[in-house]
């Protein structure tokens, strides 16, 4: 999603990737997301219906993105193109165990705890808000009756205000996996790069559960990122990133490592 001048980006990595192939997905993941906004906070829900749901992190100040976790990230951008994070840039992740952190700024540093709440009138500190309910049993392989709903509201003080009339919204990246890893679902990958090229979205594509066995063309999608340690047969350590001629010319640099 994505605000013009001095408004809101955000984009959505999760979610609306399984939005666009859970048609088809015949009964195994499903995402049904809905987003609001007050004065006061950014509203985000998403119901996930997923098999071999996975989830250990339970507090809040956690590491929820290890695990299956619902992840929105905003971020205020001058330009029409965002290109990296700024200093405004938020990212809330919610476990589908419960546990939840946020992210702030440039290197997505997350909270310690409860004193790095911003304050707002009168020096009270302003939280962000969720709730997790969960269907079925986590950390159960083979349970395909299992899903959770993520509830989440991310306060405006964090970008400084809430958003002016007339700012506007869309989405800007889809991220995904091609492959799950924890039953080998394999993505509609035609359904997700035609639905996000509608939006004008970016495409970025985990490909270390297919590369090796599954046909993929990579120039279908903005970027393409494999870890060589699966059916590669590569030394962990090993990666890969295939970059579209728009993405390059947009923001990419040439980085040698080793």
């Amino acid at each position: 999603m994505h605000f013009v001048r001095g408004t809101l980006v955000a984009a959505i990595t999760l979610l609306l990737v399984n939005l666009a192939y859970s048609a088809k997905a015949e009964g195994r993941t499903r995402v049904l997301c809905l987003s609001a906004y007050d004065d006061e906070f950014f509203y985000f829900a998403a119901s996930v219906q997923k098999p071999n749901l996975v989830g250990r992190n339970v507090k809040i100040f956690s590491d929820p993105i290890a695990d299956d976790a619902v992840a929105v990230f905003l971020q205020t951008e001058d330009s029409p193109q965002m290109t990296k994070r700024t200093d405004k840039s938020v990212e809330l992740a919610v476990s589908a165990a419960g546990g939840s952190q946020l992210y702030r700024g440039t290197g997505a540093v997350p909270l310690k705890d409860y004193s790095d709440l911003l304050k707002g009138p009168g020096g009270i500190p302003i939280p962000f808000k969720y709730r997790t309910t969960t269907t079925g049993r986590l950390n159960a392989p083979g349970d395909a009756k299992t899903g959770y709903v993520v509830e989440m509201a991310i306060p405006w003080i964090e970008f400084g205000g809430p958003p002016k009339t007339g700012q506007r919204m869309k989405m800007n990246v889809v991220a995904f996996s091609a492959v799950q890893s924890s039953d080998g679902e394999v993505a509609d990958l035609a359904a997700i790069a035609a639905a996000a090229r509608a939006h004008g979205a970016l495409t970025v594509v985990d490909a270390t559960q297919a590369a090796g066995w599954l046909p993929l063309a990579a120039g279908r999608f903005d970027a393409v990122v494999v870890s060589g340690y699966k059916w590669l047969l590569s030394p962990r350590g090993t990666a890969y990133l295939s970059l579209s001629e728009a993405l390059l010319d947009r923001d990419a640099r040439h980085t040698q490592v080793g």
